[in-house]
């Protein structure tokens, strides 16, 4: 009887743990990533720059994919985020649905697209180093690696840099009012020509005097291309929806659109 029950447990135990993919993992990092509907992005921030590999061969994704998905990725706290160390590394690739799934990686040290953190050891700069892409792209900073928005709580390095030389003369931006996550602005043409503006808006915040636009914590969003009209003399109002930022901490920013700037400040209170 005791040899029997022995072996009714030894077969819900490798049953619970083929269930957890055989790897004592508490996550399986690119469970639901899918190279047929998506390239994957491999990222390398040297602490200057981002150099980005756009890889199409489903071969190599499925064989990047099985290699993660192996790794026995134990949960830490968010504080290991305060250890971070470039140069770090990175993978952006969609699911069935078309949803990122975003990873980044540092010394051991794994930060998925919720905020989870987890441990685990991989030779993902190996990985970048010797895959061949078929596009490449630089951006300067750490604005462009996935999860910057976590890490920017972290570093300046993953802020990106203002244009604020560039500023429009021929249109005001000023501040109406907050609603929740959305702001309100009034643009003003100060001219007496017609002025063009998009629907894209991006937000920067001040760290010890100095404005940093701020990384996006969402990986699927999107601005409407078009071109909207602003007569001579004319003013118009326009929400810009910050959801996109995630929980932003109290502090001073500013909106920018049309090459133009609005401040206003979050005080903590909803």
């Amino acid at each position: 009887m005791k040899k029997t029950c022995f072996t009714i447990c030894l077969i819900i135990a490798m049953s619970v743990l083929i269930s957890c993919g055989g790897n004592g993992a508490d996550v399986v990092m690119l469970e639901h990533a899918s190279s047929e509907n998506s390239a994957m992005c491999l990222y390398k921030f040297d602490g200057e720059a981002t150099f980005v590999k756009w890889i199409y061969d489903t071969k190599t994704e499925d064989q990047i994919i099985s290699e993660i998905n192996k790794l026995p990725a134990k949960s830490v706290g968010a504080e290991k985020l305060a250890e971070w160390k470039e140069p770090c590394y990175g993978i952006s690739i969609s699911d069935k649905e078309g949803y990122d799934i975003t990873l980044t990686y540092s010394d051991g040290i794994w930060l998925i697209k919720d905020g989870s953190v987890y441990a685990a050891q991989y030779d993902l700069s190996g990985l970048y180093e010797r895959t061949e892409a078929e596009e490449t792209w630089l951006s300067q900073g750490g604005m462009a690696m996935p999860n910057a928005s976590a890490l920017s709580q972290y570093s300046l390095k993953y802020y990106g840099t203002t244009g604020a030389e560039n500023e429009n003369q021929n249109i005001r931006l000023s501040f109406v009012k907050k609603e929740g996550s959305v702001i309100t602005v009034r643009l003003e043409n100060l001219t007496e020509e017609e002025q063009f503006y998009g629907e894209y808006y991006s937000l920067e915040k001040e760290i010890d005097g100095s404005w940093y636009k701020v990384p996006v914590a969402l990986t699927n969003y999107g601005f409407t291309d078009i071109g909207i009209i602003l007569s001579p003399g004319a003013s118009r109002e326009e929400t810009c929806d910050l959801t996109m930022y995630g929980t932003l901490a109290p502090g001073h920013y500013r909106i920018e659109k049309a090459n133009a700037y609005a401040e206003f400040t979050i005080d903590g209170n909803p």
